[in-house]
């Protein structure tokens, strides 16, 4: 069975003007949208392979290589200071949450943790320390606000980003953040 498809439009705004941009990874195929300048993958995961693809990549992918996840942690501290910034304190949402590892870094200084995880190896193993939704975070019925919305290295993921980011300002206090990063 075909786990890719192949849009013929944008996901931003639908236009059918694109031009290739960059070189191909792994057989994906990389394009412009004309219109909104929006770089998106052409040739992608569909529904079933984004879940085939997920269900167990926080082991077989995420904590493979043990050099990633030694910069990956730096990255996170780094990340927690320039956050911390503008968000001193609250409720946070970490979109595509993985083990809830960056997530670790919030509980430590007094955050209120959750997250949304789509794979259920990654589920599991954030649900041990945090209040983690299964699924996506576009189709899950949330009624929390948060003070902060995290995207980090998700965005890029999701078939209808446009969707994500309308429900993540849905979900956010009234003078609440959206950190996008590590797409």
């Amino acid at each position: 069975m075909n786990n890719i498809e192949t849009l013929t439009q944008c996901p931003w705004c639908k236009s059918s003007e694109s031009r290739r941009w960059g070189q191909e990874v792994r057989g994906f195929r990389t394009v412009v949208c004309d219109d909104c300048g929006l770089i998106y993958v052409q040739n992608r995961l569909n529904d079933l392979g984004l879940k085939k693809y997920y269900e167990h990549y926080l082991n077989s992918v995420h904590l493979e290589n043990t050099e990633d996840v030694k910069n990956r942690t730096l990255m996170y501290d780094v990340e927690y200071k320039h956050i911390t910034q503008y968000v001193k304190g609250g409720k946070v949402l970490d979109v595509g949450c993985s083990g809830g590892y960056f997530l670790d870094v919030f509980k430590e200084n007094n955050f209120d943790c959750h997250g949304v995880e789509f794979g259920g190896d990654a589920y599991k193993e954030a649900s041990l320390k945090h209040e983690i939704m299964l699924g996506e975070l576009d189709k899950l019925e949330i009624t929390n606000k948060y003070d902060l919305v995290i995207f980090r290295g998700v965005i890029e993921h999701v078939p209808d980003p446009k969707s994500y980011l309308d429900k993540a300002v849905e979900l956010l206090d009234e003078n609440g953040f959206i950190y996008i990063t590590s797409t």
